[in-house]
């Protein structure tokens, strides 16, 4: 089982996109950032794509 935690800084646009500490994301405006996770000593980056 994976427990997801996201990092310091989480989004690399915040104006597009936020994420809290418990990894919820927030769409805030049309556009594409990277969102950063990491679980179990992993590291991942995940593009989201906010459309209006």
């Amino acid at each position: 089982m994976w427990t997801l935690h996201v990092m310091a800084g989480g989004s690399s646009n915040n104006k597009i996109a936020t994420v809290t500490s418990t990894g919820k994301i927030t769409a805030k405006k049309a556009g594409t950032c990277k969102i950063y996770v990491k679980g179990n000593g992993i590291t991942k980056v995940v593009t989201v794509t906010v459309k209006k």
